[in-house]
């Protein structure tokens, strides 16, 4: 982390301690400087100086140099409305930045596993070593953003249709961008947990034991994605966004080689640059 966003980050979380760690550290340089001139004014007694008497030899001493504690207070006052314009500002840019990052939308999820299915064409002949593949399509977002799964984990839900305890899936992500759209495939193998309800296998097959007579929460399950998203566009401020997409899925139907996963509801956390 450079100086400047270290700055930025404390001005934002402590405005007041930043504040008066400024007008703090004002003073004591203010002060200092006072003490080099009082040194210089002992120095110079009864010595011929030039230049440094007249700037130290005051006709009150140097003493008079307080006077300028008026002006000080007015700088202290300007430093804190700079600092709380600034505050403005940077939380202006945060919301608009939010706001455009909250367009972000999976608009189709699908699961496969290749114990069953076959292997997405698009995927053929890549490193593709584990049973399942987890497909996230985004869209409505803007594409000079590059969007990463850095950690995704499956789990149960309690209930009251909180998460229960999640399990990280080892994944291996592959993306593929088109024109309005990126598709980012997750290769992973089964969860192997005592309860096998918990699998992936049993979700897939949830079908086969009779959904409907089950709770909505024991055949939902939560999906949590931790997102990097960085700004490509050439020339702009390089941005390092993370964000926590949370998404609780249902087993819709099986078509076209796969299970398609149906979004009952979803949050989306954006976190600190």
């Amino acid at each position: 982390m450079c100086v400047k966003e270290w700055i930025i980050k404390k001005m934002i979380r402590y405005p007041f301690r930043f504040t008066l760690a400024i007008a703090v550290s004002l003073y004591v340089f203010a002060y200092l400087f006072l003490g080099f001139l009082r040194l210089a004014d002992y120095l110079s007694q009864g010595k011929e100086v030039g230049w440094l008497g007249r700037f130290t030899q005051l006709s009150q001493g140097v003493e008079s140099w307080y006077t300028f504690f008026g002006s000080y207070f007015g700088v202290i006052a300007t430093v804190i409305l700079g600092i709380v314009a600034l505050r403005l500002d940077i939380k202006i840019q945060r919301i608009s930045r939010e706001s455009e990052i909250n367009g972000l939308t999976v608009s189709q999820i699908k699961l496969y596993d290749l114990w069953r299915d076959y292997v997405p064409s698009v995927l053929r002949g890549g490193d593709i070593s584990g049973r399942f593949i987890l497909k996230l399509s985004f869209d409505k977002f803007d594409p000079y953003y590059d969007i990463a799964i850095e950690k995704a984990e499956w789990g149960l839900l309690k209930s009251d249709y909180l998460p229960d305890e999640c399990y990280e899936l080892d994944t291996v992500s592959v993306q593929i961008k088109a024109r309005k759209q990126l598709e980012i495939y997750l290769n992973f193998d089964d969860l192997k947990v005592p309860n096998s309800k918990e699998t992936m296998n049993y979700f897939y097959r949830i079908q086969c034991f009779e959904p409907i007579m089950m709770k909505p929460y024991e055949r939902q399950r939560c999906l949590k994605l931790e997102l990097r998203l960085k700004k490509m566009l050439y020339g702009s401020q390089t941005e390092d966004i993370r964000a926590n997409l949370e998404i609780t899925v249902e087993n819709g139907n099986y078509q076209d080689g796969c299970v398609m996963l149906e979004e009952k509801n979803s949050m989306l956390t954006v976190l600190e640059t």
